[in-house]
């Protein structure tokens, strides 16, 4: 299976919509805002990318694929505690705390859902049906 993501810095506010193995970033940017946080185990690049994007910083996307990724890196088998990070790294960089507690509650839960479809064996008879709703809140349509 494999799972193609594109890019959507405007999404960057909501949740981590670039993969970042795919990412360049120019030296400059790095001098005016600021490199890795080390206090963030989990969702370092998230938290990079958030400040940048806050800050302004011009993003551009290329229509080919860079990378490939795995998605059981650190992230995804610490989940809980990168949705923390997640949640701490929008509260750091000035994100209202009430919307992204919400944004937290509904990533976690929606982490927990996938688990028991795992679990039950019935991930693979609805891939559809998320796809379309993450469509949904991809593009602002479910707010």
């Amino acid at each position: 299976f494999m799972y193609v993501s594109y890019p959507r810095p405007s999404c960057l506010n909501r949740r981590m919509s670039i993969q970042h193995p795919g990412v360049f970033v120019r030296k400059s940017v790095y001098e005016t805002h600021g490199l890795f946080r080390t206090d963030f185990k989990y969702a370092m690049d998230y938290e990079l990318l958030l400040r940048f994007f806050l800050g302004n910083v011009e993003f551009r996307s290329l229509s080919k694929q860079l990378a490939n990724m795995r998605l059981d890196g650190k992230s995804d088998q610490g989940w809980t505690n990168a949705y923390k990070e997640v949640f701490k790294a929008k509260k750091v960089n000035g994100r209202a705390e009430v919307l992204s507690a919400l944004e937290y509650v509904y990533a976690f839960m929606d982490r927990g859902v996938n688990i028991a479809l795992d679990t039950l064996g019935l991930q693979k008879a609805i891939p559809r049906l998320k796809f379309k709703l993450r469509s949904w809140i991809n593009h602002g349509k479910l707010r």
